[in-house]
């Protein structure tokens, strides 16, 4: 397979010698790099005046306090970044707008160095929360972009690839390759993008636990087809390698993740793709030897609905046959890097698995997966019920090629059904809820442990099928010390929290402030807890898009109160990275 190399491309792109696109374009052929000055100022005058003080440093919070805890929202039109300072659970200070500018703001995720990613106001961001209390925003990037597609660092922070897009709505058509000091100060950032034609996009797919490796896709006509590469990152960027073509036809450039099912370690590539028409199989690449032609990974399996693999990257689960959203699972052990045995069937006859779909804006269902110990747990359905529903959660240990040991994780009747499966990968937390007739409850199972339970929260919950937003939610800490829950009981909407481990699933109430009492308003039933799990929040918002949150203490020792009135069109929200006490 070709290769091109990084000063022939940049020559070709310079030139404009290479616009012939009616040739197989078998390399990325970047138009960089071009790097920035290396002193870019961490604290840029973002000319972004708020109604508190500068963008760059707000004073905030008690000096004495070394661990400060903010909660940040961004929300659209005034590209709004507002925090709630809640060092004391139980007193939250009226919020304070860090940023107000134009267009979207947007919240992507911490950063190895103790803040949060965000766009606002046409540049890219890191958002920072010092032990003073102090916020800093600091450039992510150099390259203006109203958006952050995606971000994936690697030796420690010292350098990241990331693809970036001016509308939020469309795929991102700029790719960088950005690198940083110790400190996280942004020191260099390359544009490193291929050539595209218009509406053309740029995804970053993963990257090599080694830093080895990325996977890389750009469209060679927009929502259809696709050509994917290899692009090597360690111990330098260098030259591309194509490797196979893909077709999504329809599907939008921000959809087409969700479709891939891609996998990257330190040893192979496994991507899915259409080798028949309508028949999906999982293909392998050796990083020892990418320029191999892909191995078909099942071949004997035919249509593949999703890839699953272990934490230690030596197993594979797929699904296969079947229908309705339930299939049959089967494991792949890997003897080399695109060498695997034979597959072996996990799920019992007549009680095949609930499917993985992870689709955006769309329906997301997560019905099976590995623990920490190489365990798999699935959700499953009765054939022999007349409408299929799910009927239990089974963890299977597989050993020496066989199946050794299968637990039965939900002690439900038979026809309950299980919604918002949620699995923590941190915490080995496995949570779901269980509805049955017109009741829901909320449970969870710790698959840290060798015998797992599951514990049951103490509350019913109303299930409303007809208004899937009322059904009952639910979120845990970070430290994994709480979980709260949210839905209707009685015709009202009701918080509940929990400690994490008590078998016995005592809840605490909170009492919630009547937001709904006004027409036209609805309350959120997904908590979000803060990270230590004293504090919760809840979001309400309007039909015309207003969002508002409420805040409460989840020892139950006040009432939960409305914290941020509904004057802001917010779409997401984060706790801000608890920064060390020994932070600079």
């Amino acid at each position: 397979m070709a290769r091109a190399s990084l000063s022939s491309l940049l020559f070709c792109v310079t030139v404009a010698a290479c616009s012939d696109n009616s040739n197989v374009d078998e390399s990325l052929g970047y138009s960089g790099p071009s790097p920035t000055s290396s002193d870019t100022d961490t604290n840029p005058d973002t000319d972004t005046s708020t109604d508190t003080s500068s963008t760059d440093e707000t004073e905030t919070g008690d000096p004495e306090d070394l661990e400060p805890l903010r909660y940040i929202a961004a929300g659209s039109e005034d590209s709004v970044l507002v925090s709630l300072h809640l060092d004391d659970p139980h007193d939250v200070p009226e919020p304070e707008y860090v940023a107000n500018g134009t267009g979207l703001a947007g919240l992507f995720g911490a950063t190895p160095f103790g803040a949060e990613a965000v766009t606002h106001d046409g540049d890219i961001y890191q958002l920072q929360l010092d032990p003073l209390g102090v916020f800093k925003l600091s450039p992510l990037v150099q390259q203006d972009g109203n958006w952050l597609h995606s971000m994936w660092f690697g030796d420690e922070g010292a350098n990241a690839l990331m693809s970036v897009t001016a509308d939020p709505y469309v795929g991102p058509d700029l790719l960088l390759w950005v690198s940083y000091d110790a400190d996280g100060k942004l020191t260099s950032s390359f544009d490193i993008t291929p050539p595209l034609d218009p509406g053309g996009s740029v995804l970053v797919l993963g990257r090599s636990p080694d830093s080895s490796y990325a996977a890389v896709l750009i469209d060679v006509e927009p929502n259809d087809v696709w050509q994917l590469y290899l692009l090597p990152l360690h111990p330098q960027l260098s030259e591309s390698i194509f490797i196979d073509h893909l077709t999504f036809e329809g599907v939008p450039a921000n959809n087409v993740p969700a479709f891939m099912f891609t996998h990257i370690d330190d040893q192979r590539l496994v991507y899915r793709e259409e080798i028949e028409v309508n028949v999906l199989s999982p293909l392998g690449v050796s990083l020892a030897d990418p320029t191999a032609a892909p191995v078909n990974l099942a071949p004997s399996l035919g249509h593949i609905s999703s890839i699953v693999f272990s934490d230690d990257n030596t197993r594979m689960l797929v699904s296969t046959n079947g229908a309705n959203g339930y299939r049959e699972l089967r494991l792949i052990e890997f003897t080399g890097p695109t060498t695997v045995g034979l597959p072996t069937l996990i799920t019992e006859p007549g009680a095949p698995a609930m499917t993985n779909l992870l689709l955006p804006d769309g329906p997301t269902t997560i019905g099976h997966g590995f623990d920490a110990q190489g365990r798999i747990w699935y959700a499953y359905t009765n054939t022999m019920l007349s409408e299929p529903t799910t009927v239990g959660i089974a963890l299977v240990t597989f050993e020496d090629g066989m199946v050794v040991e299968r637990l039965e994780l939900a002690d439900n009747p038979p026809g309950t059904e299980f919604e918002e499966i949620t699995f923590d990968a941190d915490l080995q937390l496995l949570g779901y809820r269980s509805q049955t007739s017109n009741l829901s409850y909320i449970n969870y199972v710790d698959l840290s442990a060798d015998q797992p339970v599951e514990v049951r929260i103490d509350q019913a919950l109303g299930y409303f099928d007809a208004t899937p937003t009322d059904n009952a939610s639910y979120g845990w800490s970070a430290d994994g010390s709480r979980i709260a829950i949210a839905g209707v009981q009685g015709g009202a909407n009701k918080l509940y929290v929990a400690e994490i481990g008590d078998p016995t699933g005592a809840t605490v109430a909170i009492e919630l402030p009547d937001v709904e009492s006004a027409q036209g308003i609805t309350l959120a039933h997904r908590p979000s807890v803060s990270p230590n799990g004293d504090q919760v929040i809840l979001w309400y918002g309007t039909q015309t898009g207003l969002t508002g949150l409420i805040h409460g203490a989840t020892d139950g020792s006040a009432p939960a109160e409305v914290v941020l009135g509904l004057q802001n069109t917010l779409h997401s929200g984060t706790y801000l990275p608890r920064t060390p006490t020994n932070s600079p």
